[in-house]
Order: C-alpha cells, then sequence, then structure tokens
C-alpha cells in the first residue's frame, strides 16, 4: 500500500476524533506538505533516511516543522496499528535544531534586514553582555 492510501484511511477515523477547526487545519498540512512529499511510497518502503531527508526539507521552510513530522508518523503509527509495518522511521529520525532562524534589525544608516541562526544570535547576545558588564 501507498502512504496516500494509508492516509486516506487514517483521515476517516481522524475526522470522527477531532473538532472540525483542527480537522480542516490537519488536512492542510497533508496537503501542502506530507502528501507531495511521501505520498507516492509505498508504506513497507519508507524508512529513516528517506523520513530524515523529509524533515531536512520541512526544517528549511517551516517554522512549525515538527508539527508536520508528528503528523506524518500519526499516519504510519495507523499502518502499524494495521499490520502494514513493523515499526514506525519517523520515530528514529534526528530532530534539526539550526534550522530556527530570527529576524533582527541592525541599526545602521540603511537599515539592513539579516537573517541569523540561533547559535550566532547567542553569540552576539553573549558578546554584548560582556561588554556591558
Amino acid at each position: 500500500m501507498k502512504h496516500q492510501d494509508i492516509y486516506n484511511m487514517w483521515v476517516e477515523q481522524y475526522e470522527n476524533s477531532v473538532e472540525e477547526s483542527t480537522f480542516v487545519k490537519t488536512i492542510g498540512i497533508f496537503k501542502n506538505h506530507i502528501l507531495p512529499a511521501m505520498g507516492a511510497y509505498k508504506v513497507d518502503k519508507i524508512d529513516i533516511a528517506t523520513c530524515q531527508k523529509h524533515i531536512y526539507q520541512w526544517a528549511k521552510k517551516l517554522k512549525r516543522f515538527r508539527m508536520v513530522k508528528s503528523y506524518a508518523a500519526k499516519v504510519l503509527d495507523y499502518a502499524i496499528k494495521h499490520s502494514c509495518i513493523d515499526k514506525n522511521p519517523f520515530a528514529l529520525v534526528e530532530i534539526p535544531s539550526t534550522y530556527y532562524y530570527t529576524w533582527f534589525t541592525t541599526y545602521t544608516t540603511n537599515a539592513k534586514i539579516y537573517m541569523y541562526k540561533r547559535t550566532h544570535l547567542k553569540m552576539y547576545t553573549f558578546g554584548s553582555l560582556s561588554r556591558i558588564l
């Protein structure tokens, strides 16, 4: 069975377990992110490397990629319940932490906006505080 097929079965039972607004939000997440990435895979052929690749892709473009991963994992948990697969590969993926970007404005004459990784901001903040103290 393909991921899309398992999703179609899962979404039927999911619709009855949540409120309508949550259901609509979840359908959007699947439609925009999970199904384009994983819908064509056969469920028994999805491995950790495939899941990891998609986690990195989602992390690069989404702020709440952990939620997307969680929903993708729920479909594979459903596949486990129905004996399509033995284990959920999403349970073993590494969650990237370096893809959180924060915007802050520098106070120069042309007011450029730069995007820094969280680690850079920590170094900047620590450096600023050490100069003040």
